[in-house]
């Protein structure tokens, strides 16, 4: 979830206090969906979808396009306030890291050097913060080298060869 949620569900409420005919209605509607669901969500698709049928009305368009932003951010303040944004993060996060540290134990059963390569590479990116909400997922930490940066370096070393490599990066 975004970390600054608590701008973005003030930002929403002052919103909705002016009414589905607000002009800020239309455009906000999916900048709060990108920023709490993600910029490929099928909340935005969903709302993108709604927005060009909407526009094929002859008649009321204005009025059915401020409807349908109201609407939908009156129910991601919903969402916000009974707590089902971060939930499901926390959810989706939390099999993303068992996944990859179950994938990084499974490989270290074959016991070689290359295998136990490629399980600390796991291993790392599961918990990698950026990986899992704790942070924007485009926010760079200074003096911390990318996860494809410390991947490559181990290439070029030597240490990742093969499909090493690919499985590091999968």
């Amino acid at each position: 979830m975004a970390k600054n949620t608590d701008a973005w569900l003030k930002r929403a409420k002052e919103i909705l206090a002016k009414g589905h005919t607000s002009h800020d209605t239309v455009p906000f509607a999916p900048s709060i969906l990108a920023a709490l669901y993600g910029p490929r969500s099928t909340h935005l698709e969903a709302f993108n979808r709604r927005l060009e049928e909407i526009s094929r009305l002859k008649e009321g368009a204005d009025f059915q396009r401020h409807r349908c932003a109201y609407a939908t951010i009156e129910n991601v303040v919903g969402e916000i306030e009974n707590g089902l944004i971060e939930n499901l993060r926390t959810r989706v996060a939390g099999e993303i890291l068992g996944e990859l540290v179950g994938l990084g134990k499974e490989i270290l059963t074959d016991n070689t050097d290359s295998s136990k390569n490629v399980s600390a590479v796991l291993i790392a990116a599961a918990y990698d913060t950026r990986q899992f909400g704790a942070h924007s997922p485009h926010q760079v930490f200074d003096g911390r080298p990318k996860l494809e940066e410390v991947i490559g370096a181990l290439k070029t070393s030597g240490i990742l060869v093969g499909s090493e490599v690919s499985i590091a990066q999968s």
